[in-house]
């Protein structure tokens, strides 16, 4: 038996949080950049230019376009070797299709992808 690897995805395998701030900045004209120091994680607390910068979320294509991190791709393809990879994430229901259609695309061997806001089990 295969022992399992669990993966985050965003700014493990996907940079979604550049993507964001690009989108934020074309709906508001506000750069957040100079302003995040320490953590991404408060970044939506930054963006009270717009009413939901939280919406950014909420596409239900988000996914589509972008382009796994080129060496976690790497990365995983050789553990996959070795390894059965999974892949938890938070999603919200709007892009929880176009994040597992990104898993399915560029990381095909798989095992499984779960949905969880709490990843720590």
């Amino acid at each position: 038996m295969r022992k399992i690897i669990a993966v985050d995805v965003d700014g493990t395998v996907v940079d979604s949080i550049s993507p964001w701030i690009l989108w934020y900045k074309k709906l508001t004209g506000h750069d957040v950049v100079e302003e995040v120091q320490n953590s991404v994680w408060n970044l939506d607390k930054l963006m009270h230019f717009h009413d939901s910068p939280m919406d950014y979320w909420k596409q239900p294509n988000l996914y589509d376009d972008l382009e796994p991190i080129q060496e976690a791709k790497r990365a995983l393809d050789e553990l996959s070797k070795d390894y059965d990879i999974i892949f938890v994430s938070s999603c919200f229901p709007e892009h929880a299709k176009s994040k597992e259609f990104f898993i399915k695309r560029n990381f095909p061997y798989h095992k499984a992808f779960i949905n969880a806001h709490f990843k720590g089990y």
